[in-house]
């Protein structure tokens, strides 16, 4: 079983224990908190993932830092991933959540990549004509990747759109290639 697919597995978990509960959007919430925190502090990233530091030790670092304002439900989960020694997954655990979230929603998560940032109206625009053409709901995720050169790369699910310059510009290459003889 590849780390991924554990990491799912628990956050299906989480979804599911969290929607009986109604807590489905707190989780999430929370989860991004604990992730930002775990990104910040470096220090406290190495305690929860060091395999030498005991059991109890971690599950006193989630009752003093990581759930100062969490649910006892994101605690004793928390406290079943230590028990388990599947720390390692907190990192991920975010993502993983949300991904199973959106896709109880039926919200397909959409990556656009531009050479530069996409203002606020480009982004209702694009994702509104998305949305259309999918016929469902979509969250974007803009980045910035000035290899593209210009244009934009579009990805959801397993669906890329290429419509950068770097690829236009591969495609007039081969093109060329093919028409010179050798």
């Amino acid at each position: 079983m590849t780390e991924e697919s554990v990491v799912l597995g628990y956050a299906q978990a989480l979804y599911e224990l969290a929607s009986e509960s109604g807590q489905v959007e707190q989780i999430e919430k929370e989860l991004q908190a604990m992730d930002a925190l775990l990104k910040e502090s470096k220090v406290l990233q190495k305690l929860m993932l060091h395999p030498g530091v005991s059991i109890n030790l971690k599950k006193r670092l989630v009752d003093s830092v990581l759930v100062h304002e969490c649910s006892h439900l994101m605690k004793k989960f928390l406290y079943v991933l230590i028990d388990k020694r599947r720390e390692r997954l907190l990192g991920f655990l975010f993502a993983s959540y949300r991904h199973v979230v959106r896709k109880v929603k039926g919200i397909v998560m959409t990556e656009v990549q531009s050479t530069i940032q996409l203002t606020d109206d480009h982004l209702a625009r694009l994702k509104t004509r998305l949305e259309k053409v999918l016929e469902k709901e979509i969250e974007i995720t803009a980045t910035i990747n000035p290899e593209i050169l210009g244009g934009l790369v579009i990805r959801f699910g397993d669906k890329l759109i290429d419509g950068s310059v770097r690829y236009k510009l591969a495609k007039l290459k081969k093109k060329l290639m093919q028409a010179i003889p050798a």
